[in-house]
């Protein structure tokens, strides 16, 4: 995507964590430091510890603070809604398309802003009634859709521009780390959301044990509940995790057609929550692996917050000066291709000495896969390539894990 001319405006960083956890020392903390705190009320066991959460978050700062909001926290929101007073809220309205219906339940007024939740661009349409967009990629924790972060923007911004009306402002969450945010940023977003990254950070509401176990995930370890059944919640898979053995066997039994999938999806709700001693799943998404460096690169959230606007808009001006992915430009000329694109060797797909010459023609650099092919078969795809694609650069890809017998004929 090319970079907008709306990076230069102010870029907003948003940290949601859920309601209940113990205390909203790091949601404050955001907000002071100039970014967004936001309290997920999804996936909330304690009402009284979330309302309390919400007071403490609405007397540490007169910064922007907020809520999200799915349809099942309706009555929660309500209430603390009211509880705000006069104070003006930021509230993501999420797990629905029916957002008119939903800021109604909960009771917005005049002052808060509504932010539409979107899993999938088809939502957009009903999006229209509300003050910005947030995307929620495949990357997050809880329920998601089928689209990652950065292709869910892609999507909407082509849709919104098509439609030809004025843009809302967008925020992307999902798997955002430090170089995704420049991305969003240079695509035009208005602002990112931070969630499991933030949760080493030293205004982190956890307790220490479950710091440190989080601190040595790095992403791999979530899992998605429902793909089959095209409703998709991203967990952590707590090795020999009980609930996950008894959450693995519902979704069996829906898939088998002797469980409902509206019974499939209460039981999975219940089992969801920010619980430490193991009693709950955790709805982490896969930024959690990115939580120790956050920790050891930024340590506090108002660094994070500062780095983050800084650094980003630095790195796209950077961009926009070294024009590194032009055509023709350095990187390009130094592979000798038209683009300063490199096609990753696929097997099953790259294979080919026809696909190598077609990526060629098109101006990247292309990569044969060897696969678990034999030496003969090889020998016979090089020399097929070599003798088609002319004098424009190309390569193999091997893989790393292959017998040595088999490396060697390679």
């Amino acid at each position: 995507m090319p970079i907008r001319p709306s990076t230069v405006r102010s870029f907003d960083v948003v940290g949601s964590l859920a309601a209940d956890l113990p205390h909203a020392g790091l949601a404050a903390a955001l907000a002071r430091a100039g970014g967004i705190g936001l309290l997920d009320l999804e996936f909330v066991h304690d009402a009284a510890l979330a309302q309390r959460n919400f007071e403490q978050l609405c007397a540490a700062s007169d910064a922007r603070i907020g809520l999200r909001v799915t349809p099942a926290s309706a009555a929660l929101a309500r209430e603390l809604i009211i509880r705000a007073d006069e104070r003006a809220l930021i509230v993501v309205v999420a797990g629905t398309d029916d957002f008119p219906a939903l800021r109604r339940e909960i009771g917005l007024r005049a002052g808060d802003r509504a932010w539409a939740e979107l899993l999938d661009p088809a939502q957009l349409e009903h999006a229209t009634a509300c003050d910005a967009i947030v995307i929620r990629g495949h990357e997050a924790g809880g329920w998601v859709g089928e689209y990652t972060s950065l292709v869910l923007l892609q999507k909407l911004d082509q849709l919104q521009r098509h439609a030809g009306n004025a843009a809302l402002p967008v925020y992307v969450q999902g798997g955002i780390g430090a170089h995704a945010a420049v991305a969003c940023r240079a695509a035009g977003a208005a602002g990112v959301i931070f969630d499991d990254a933030l949760l080493l950070l030293a205004e982190s509401p956890l307790p220490v044990s479950l710091q440190n176990e989080l601190g040595r995930l790095n992403g791999a370890e979530t899992r998605l509940l429902g793909e089959q059944l095209d409703m998709s919640c991203r967990v952590y898979a707590r090795p020999a995790s009980p609930l996950l053995k008894a959450a693995d066997e519902d979704q069996r039994q829906c898939e088998a057609g002797t469980l409902t999938r509206d019974d499939w999806r209460s039981r999975t709700i219940a089992r969801i929550g920010w619980s430490a001693d193991g009693s709950t799943l955790l709805p982490l998404g896969q930024s959690v692996g990115l939580a120790s460096a956050f920790r050891q690169k930024y340590g506090s959230a108002a660094r994070l917050v500062q780095a983050i606007r800084r650094d980003s808009l630095r790195q796209i001006e950077q961009a926009a000066q070294q024009r590194a992915l032009d055509e023709h430009g350095a990187l390009a000329r130094s592979h000798g291709t038209r683009f300063p694109l490199a096609q990753g060797p696929m097997t099953r797909v790259s294979d080919s000495p026809a696909f190598a010459v077609e990526v060629a023609k098109g101006g990247a650099l292309p990569f044969l896969a060897l696969a678990l092919m034999r030496g003969a078969q090889v020998r016979e795809m090089l020399e097929q390539t070599a003798a088609t694609i002319g004098d424009a650069p190309w390569g193999v890809g091997l893989l790393g894990f292959i017998p040595q017998q088999l490396r060697e004929e390679q």
